[in-house]
């Protein structure tokens, strides 16, 4: 069976890899989680973000701290139309205006308000799989929901270069 795609987006930093390891964890059985931090090569590590963005079921954004990396990245994923679940540790009051607008849950890497996210995280991963959640952004909110196809939005137009018959030397 293959496992429902979610990149991460979130901060570097040793505090949020232990939480995206936990999470990885707990959701492996269906799931397969990554993020930038993964790749290990010397590549753009713009390569390794919006190429897995672009290729994700699901997009998980940390806005913990309002980590401008993480705010183009989660442009990015509304821009490509993706499934996005957003967490924060920080005051949900605290959201840029564009995104108060959309749910999101705020946690802590406590042991009990993890396990409160955890469940949080269950219910909408899995209800993005069979479609009982409902998911969109300030960009499908605004546009046309077919010009947000990926497929659509990177296929070249073919052009036939035949020569007409009565044109042929």
């Amino acid at each position: 069976m293959n496992k429902t795609k979610v990149f991460v987006i979130m901060p570097f930093s040793d505090d949020f890899f232990e939480s995206f390891e936990l999470m990885k964890e707990h959701f492996e059985e269906n799931f397969e989680f990554s993020n930038a931090g993964n790749e290990d090569n010397q590549q753009n590590i713009l390569a390794d973000i919006i190429t897995p963005i672009y290729n994700t079921d699901i997009v998980l954004a940390d806005l913990t701290g309002l980590n401008p990396n993480v705010m183009y990245e989660l442009g990015i994923a509304h821009s490509f139309n993706k499934k996005t679940i957003i967490i924060t540790r920080d005051d949900l009051s605290k959201l840029p205006f564009d995104l108060k607008q959309y749910r999101a849950k705020g946690y802590s890497s406590h042991f009990k308000q993890f396990y409160e996210l955890l469940s949080y995280l269950e219910k909408n991963l899995y209800g993005a799989v069979d479609g009982s959640v409902i998911f969109n952004n300030p960009v499908s909110d605004f546009l046309d929901k077919n010009q947000l196809d990926p497929q659509k939005l990177f296929v070249k137009e073919q052009i036939d270069l035949e020569i007409p018959n009565n044109e042929k030397g």
